[in-house]
């Protein structure tokens, strides 16, 4: 119980930070950048998460379980994560192809280059995700210590490159850069732990498991990432804009809620086990 209590309480500063954060950076971004600017970074950034969970099959939901199920067996666990990667990589290899067949058709409201250079980036470093690993393990320590680092870093970097509304892109490569930054520390800590082996890997199986999950999570992905895409489908940047920031808060607020739930699973699963 007293782990558990530990688990509940740097969660809570997880998600704290995911309100407060945005209440400092959004009056300083809505001030800066123009309506427009804002609506470019929020319409790529719904897009690109779409696809995130386009390529995560399923897998965080299902990853999570199985490792707290194993985390005893370090055989067992070994196997189990070789499998789920190589997994994770087809599927993203995948969704990187239906991206790019999308961006074709919708070019002409992106329109920058530089915001589709670091969507892609994003793309390619998610190949190798592994949040799931670290919360099967009740990790909540390192989650916490890594992502106040970097959502530190990235408000930092907000108020020291973003200086006019011309820096839309800088906006949005703080952004994506955050993310990749989590997950490059995701695999440094992951591969000095477990080294990986993708020989003889029977990826196959679980596909069985992660597949309605997967259904699930691309259904209702819909409305809650494809939101500001949608909106930017049917009308201009500039509505997009004054919609996302809203919306955003809503969303972040609701996640004290729901966040907390990740932290009962892992160790019910390893109850039940």
């Amino acid at each position: 119980m007293a782990s558990l209590k530990k688990n509940l309480v740097y969660n809570f500063l997880l998600s704290g930070s995911q309100v407060l954060l945005p209440l400092i950076t959004i009056p300083y971004i809505s001030r800066v950048l123009d309506p427009d600017g804002v609506g470019r970074v929020s319409f790529i950034d719904s897009f690109t998460y779409y696809f995130i969970t386009m390529a995560e099959f399923g897998i965080m939901v299902y990853g999570m379980r199985e490792v707290a199920r194993e985390k005893n067996n370090p055989t067992a666990l070994k196997k189990l994560l070789n499998e789920l990667l190589v997994l994770h990589i087809i599927s993203s290899g995948v969704s990187l192809v239906i991206y790019s067949v999308s961006v074709y058709f919708i070019w002409q409201r992106i329109g920058d280059v530089r915001l589709l250079l670091f969507s892609f980036s994003f793309l390619l470093v998610n190949f190798l995700a592994c949040e799931w690993y670290f919360l099967g393990l009740e990790r909540f320590r390192y989650i916490t210590i890594r992502s106040l680092v970097t959502r530190i870093l990235g408000m930092v970097s907000i108020f020291l490159l973003v200086k006019a509304r011309e820096d839309y892109y800088i906006y949005y490569g703080i952004i994506a850069g955050a993310a990749i930054l989590n997950s490059v520390w995701n695999n440094l800590v992951l591969f000095r732990e477990i080294p990986l082996n993708f020989r003889n890997v029977h990826w196959k199986r679980h596909i069985r498991f992660t597949w309605v999950t997967y259904l699930i999570s691309l259904v209702y992905s819909i409305p809650l990432m494809l939101d500001n895409v949608l909106l930017g489908l049917v009308s201009t940047t500039i509505a997009v804009g004054f919609y996302a920031f809203a919306m955003k808060m809503v969303k972040t607020t609701g996640m004290l809620l729901t966040d907390g739930l990740l932290v009962f699973f892992p160790r019910i699963v390893q109850y039940v086990k």
